[in-house]
């Protein structure tokens, strides 16, 4: 049984991100304050190891943990190695280096800089999502409605621009030993 649910609502921007806490024993809700000035990966993992030391906590979050089929047999196509799990990979991600990076238009994208934003304009977004089978999508996004993954900006509903931000702070925080286990979804 959780004790603990942490929910992150997380921006590009730092100061605009927020974190709450549902205590389940106590039936009550609270926003937390981060352990430094901003809210980044790190203080929300800080903040889950110090409430799992009273109890189980599940850390939720509006961003994607995950990436489409169809990505990666781009990444083999491109002749990169497929990672065992999406932990694996985002771990031996670089977060200086050019994946984080947008691709200005539909022909410079690839799988080693997957993030873009759709220009507007008819066919802005299929000139990109044409580039991954399945549309960019991963299965649930396809059942729920969701936004292609690495789409930052210009559709409606997209979060995308916050999940870049994360994996770049998660990323190297997963490498070595942790106390905490990911679950995409």
């Amino acid at each position: 049984m959780v004790s603990y649910f942490l929910w992150a609502d997380w921006g590009n921007d730092p100061a605009k991100r927020s974190v709450y806490v549902a205590e389940i024993g106590e039936r009550r809700i609270r926003r937390c304050s981060p352990s430094g000035v901003r809210w980044s990966a790190q203080a929300l993992l800080e903040s889950a190891a110090r409430l799992a030391a009273r109890g189980p906590v599940l850390v939720g979050a509006d961003m994607v943990l995950g990436v489409p089929e169809g990505y990666w047999r781009r990444v083999a196509e491109a002749g990169g190695k497929t990672p065992e799990s999406f932990v694996e990979w985002l771990a031996d991600t670089d977060p200086e280096g050019g994946f984080f990076g947008e691709a200005a238009e539909a022909g410079s994208w690839c799988p080693a800089r997957p993030w873009f934003r759709v220009a507007p304009g008819r066919g802005g977004l299929t000139a990109f999502t044409a580039k991954v089978e399945g549309g960019m999508l991963r299965r649930i996004d396809g059942a729920t409605g969701g936004k292609p993954v690495f789409a930052v900006s210009g559709i409606p509903g997209t979060v995308e621009s916050g999940t870049r931000e994360f994996w770049r702070e998660l990323g190297p925080l997963l490498s070595g030993r942790r106390e905490s286990s990911v679950w995409p979804f």
